[in-house]
């Protein structure tokens, strides 16, 4: 760990220096994301009419992507297990109707739940089942993100040698596919950087990420 004048610390991981500081600030949002949202009298009938609209929607893709669109923009913050079975339902149709990008979804939005909740030999089930989905879709990036959580899900069970196998190989992987001048790109490779250091410092090598 090296100063700079203004006297920040830096870890730098693949040649790309992050600030401690934003490290740092990840791991407490790592820990607080893991959290429930406390949920408000407006919250539960909110959530009640989506369910609602969810079991009286047609067995379609569109109610697939509903499913996965609602999850991600609201459900996921309640760690319910209401939400965990539509999303189990939404699996089950999405291979009824041969959709894997509706079971791939569904299953990353499931590992998801799991990792939140620490069940992370779950995590690991639905990881491995996305990216069964991802390999039928030929997907590359998708591939490499579950390769990726993987990893993740590894570390999460104290594997943490495991995990740093997973998470450098995706890494590596990413590298050559992600166009980091985008925005999203750039987000990618931080949170992917972020999740290696926290592996890294969970095991004790802290000199491997060190300049």
């Amino acid at each position: 760990m090296r100063t700079t004048k203004s006297q920040f610390y830096f870890f730098s991981i693949g040649g790309i220096k992050i600030p401690a500081v934003l490290i740092f600030i990840f791991f407490f949002a790592a820990t607080a994301f893991a959290q429930p949202h406390v949920q408000s009298p407006a919250d539960r009938a909110r959530i009640d009419s989506i369910f609602r609209a969810i079991d009286a929607m047609p067995q379609d893709t569109a109610t697939v992507s509903y499913i996965n669109h609602v999850y991600n923009d609201y459900l996921w913050q309640f760690n319910l297990p209401e939400a965990y079975g539509r999303l189990k339902y939404a699996v089950r149709l999405s291979g009824k109707l041969n959709y894997d990008k509706g079971e791939y979804v569904s299953y990353s939005n499931m590992a998801g739940f799991s990792m939140r909740l620490g069940n992370n030999y779950i995590e690991l089930q639905n990881r491995l089942k996305a990216l069964d989905a991802a390999r039928r879709m030929n997907d590359s990036v998708r591939i490499v993100s579950q390769w990726f959580g993987i990893g993740v899900a590894y570390h999460g069970m104290g594997k943490d040698s495991l995990a740093l196998l997973y998470e450098l190989d995706a890494l590596r992987k990413f590298r050559q596919m992600v166009d980091t001048t985008t925005e999203q790109g750039k987000d990618r490779m931080s949170r992917t950087y972020l999740f290696i250091a926290w592996t890294y410092q969970s095991c004790g090598q802290y000199a491997s990420a060190l300049p």
